[in-house]
C-alpha cells in the first residue's frame, strides 16, 4: 500500500512585510519567519510601499541562495 504524500512540507519559509513610520512618509521592508519573528529589517527608507516590498524581495532572494553552490552534476572537480 502506498502512503499518501504530505500536503505540505516542514520547510522553513520567510515573508516580506512593509512597515512605515508614524507619519507614513517612508517605508522599510522586514523579513520574518513563519512565526512572525523578524529576521532582518532594512536600514534604508523607501518612498512607496511598492519600492520597499521590491527591495525586500531582492534581499530575500539573496538570503535564500546557498552559501556553497552545488558541484556540477556528474562531474569531478577540475
Amino acid at each position: 500500500m502506498r502512503r499518501a504524500r504530505p500536503f505540505w512540507t516542514h520547510q522553513a519559509f520567510a515573508t516580506i512585510a512593509a512597515i512605515t513610520t508614524t507619519s507614513g512618509a517612508a517605508w522599510r521592508w522586514r523579513i520574518t519567519d513563519g512565526n512572525g519573528t523578524a529576521l532582518e529589517e532594512s536600514d534604508e527608507f523607501f518612498p512607496t510601499i511598492t519600492t520597499a516590498l521590491a527591495a525586500g524581495r531582492r534581499r530575500l532572494t539573496v538570503r535564500e541562495q546557498p552559501d556553497d553552490p552545488a558541484p556540477p552534476a556528474g562531474g569531478h572537480d577540475q
